[in-house]
């Protein structure tokens, strides 16, 4: 179990039972929702996987 992982593969975060809260391939264009032990989150979209419209990205300095 993880909060957050992330490679030029992919960006993972929250995992368990091998199911990730929130799974986005290494373009940033197609992901995938479940639920997940980490956060006990339901999915996040409607359908399981999807194609990501817009990204919002946040830094903290």
């Amino acid at each position: 179990m993880y909060f957050i992982k992330g490679n030029n593969e992919s960006l993972s975060i929250g995992a368990g039972d091998g199911k990730f809260g929130l799974w986005l391939d290494g373009d940033l264009y197609q992901g995938r929702s479940e639920p997940c032990s980490t956060y006990g989150n339901e999915p996040l979209s409607p359908q399981q996987d999807f194609v990501v419209k817009t990204l919002e990205c946040w830094a903290f300095i």
